[in-house]
């Protein structure tokens, strides 16, 4: 019983991570990203370097993947926590 209830809080934090991460960056958002991503790699590729305006851009997609990857992480921590907290939502837990 015991297991069973820490793999469906487990499951529950992932739900909450999940849902972190696509208030800020729905799917369609990140779609977005991600192709505007490749965008400015081949221009780097082809270039040798950026615009400021595509520097910029540069600078926002990766900030906008470090907060994702943050919010993955804080899930991580909760859930190898033991016993899992029963206020793994409280936003003191994840990151801003």
């Amino acid at each position: 019983v015991t297991r069973r209830a820490d793999a469906e809080l487990a499951h529950s934090v992932k739900a909450e991570a999940r849902r972190r991460i696509l208030e800020r960056y729905p799917d369609w958002m990140q779609a977005n990203m991600t192709a505007r991503g490749v965008e400015l790699q081949d221009v780097w590729r082809r270039f040798g370097s950026w615009t400021a305006a595509e520097q910029a851009e540069a600078d926002a997609l990766t900030a906008a993947w470090n907060w994702i990857k943050s919010v993955r992480m804080a899930s991580n921590v909760i859930e190898g926590l033991q016993p899992i907290p029963a206020n793994y939502a409280s936003d003191e837990r994840w990151p801003a």
